[in-house]
C-alpha cells in the first residue's frame, strides 16, 4: 500500500537526515497538527495513483512557499505492507473540510517507529523539471484566499506580488506551464510493479 507526501527537494534531503520534524518557519498550513505528517492516499475518486500527482501540486506549494530555486520537487513515498500492523496507526485526515477520503495522517514518533522496525518503508522520488522558480508567486497566488494557508509567513514584497496576480485572469498559465508537467511526470518503477503483482 502507498501513500504520498509532496514537497521541496531541500525539505526531502532533510527528511533523509533527521525524519519527519516539524518546523515553525516552513508551516504552510495553519489547521495542519504540527505532531503529525500528511500523506495522500493512492486511490483518489477512483483514480488510482492520483495521490502522486496531487502530491506533486502541494510539492509546488512547498517549494513556492520557501523560495526554493531547484527545479526539481520530491514526493515521499510511504510503503506499507498489507499485513503491517503500523496501519492501523494511520488515520484519515480531519484536519479540513473534504480531506478525509483524499488524505491520511500518522503521528511522526509512530511514523518513525515504524520506519525503524521495518513496518513501513519511506522513498524519496526527486521528480525533475516540475518546478520553475521564476514562477513562485503563480503557484500560491491562488492560496491567498484560503484560511488555512500561512501567508502571513511570507516576506511583505511576496505578499504584495501575490496580490496584484490574483486580480488578474491566470488560468493558462496554470493550465500550459504549472500543471502540465505533473500530468506528464512517470511513476515510480515499484508502484507500477506493485500493480502488476496485484493483477
Amino acid at each position: 500500500m502507498f501513500f504520498y507526501h509532496g514537497t521541496s527537494v531541500e525539505n526531502a534531503e532533510n527528511i533523509k537526515k533527521v525524519g519527519f520534524k516539524w518546523d515553525e518557519k516552513s508551516s504552510i498550513w495553519n489547521c495542519s497538527d504540527y505532531e503529525q505528517t500528511y500523506f495522500y492516499r493512492d486511490e483518489i475518486d477512483g483514480n488510482p495513483h492520483e495521490g502522486f500527482f496531487r502530491a506533486l501540486e502541494s510539492a509546488q506549494i512547498a517549494a513556492a512557499f520557501q523560495g526554493s530555486l531547484n527545479t526539481s520537487l520530491a514526493v515521499v513515498v510511504l510503503e506499507i505492507p498489507d499485513d503491517s500492523p503500523f496501519l492501523g496507526k494511520i488515520s484519515p485526515d480531519t484536519s479540513c473540510e473534504h480531506m478525509s477520503d483524499d488524505a491520511v495522517c500518522v503521528d511522526d514518533e509512530d511514523l518513525q517507529a515504524a520506519i525503524l522496525t521495518g513496518e513501513a518503508v519511506l522513498h524519496i522520488e526527486v521528480v525533475p523539471d516540475v518546478y520553475d522558480p521564476g514562477l513562485r508567486l503563480f503557484y500560491i497566488s491562488g492560496l491567498l484566499k484560503n484560511n488555512y494557508f500561512c501567508s502571513g509567513d511570507l516576506p511583505e514584497q511576496v505578499r504584495r506580488g501575490m496580490e496584484k496576480i490574483a486580480k488578474v485572469d491566470t488560468s493558462e498559465i496554470f493550465e500550459n506551464v504549472i500543471m502540465e508537467p505533473i500530468s506528464n511526470s512517470d511513476l515510480p518503477a515499484y508502484v507500477l510493479a506493485a500493480d502488476e503483482d496485484a493483477a
